[in-house]
């Protein structure tokens, strides 16, 4: 019969071997993953670097557009910069509400006809969009 400290001794020795394995094991999933995390941070910073452009192609094309309307309302006398418009630089060319009625306030003092033109269509636009894809 073998006294119950020799088990409790040779159970725990088997841990200790088996936490040693263990440990030689992770440690060798931790180098593998620590070379696909390098991998995989590369790609997220070329990702976001992709879209910080993109992002910047949208706004310094937004900006063009916007001035132009600028221009062209400033020739008809307005005095409010219309809001069917600023949807179209948003809902279009994917500039901006905000830029817009910053870029209004600014520069001219102008306010967004956001209640006129940017909610009708703003509501024209999900109202044909949910439509146009609905399956029949």
């Amino acid at each position: 019969m073998v006294p119950l400290l020799w088990l409790v001794f040779e159970e725990e020795e088997r841990r200790r071997t088996i936490g040693v394995r263990s440990f030689v094991r992770s440690f060798a999933v931790v180098g593998w993953l620590v070379g696909w995390l390098a991998c995989l941070t590369r790609y997220v910073q070329e990702i976001i670097a992709d879209e910080e452009a993109a992002f910047g192609r949208t706004l310094a094309r937004g900006v063009k557009l916007f001035n132009r309307h600028l221009s062209t309302l400033q020739e008809a006398n307005a005095e409010i910069f219309p809001g069917d418009i600023a949807f179209q630089l948003y809902d279009t060319y994917g500039f901006p509400f905000d830029l817009t009625e910053l870029m209004a306030e600014e520069q001219v003092g102008w306010l967004v006809g956001w209640l006129v033109g940017w909610l009708i269509c703003c509501a024209c636009s999900s109202s044909s969009s949910s439509s146009s894809s609905r399956v029949e």
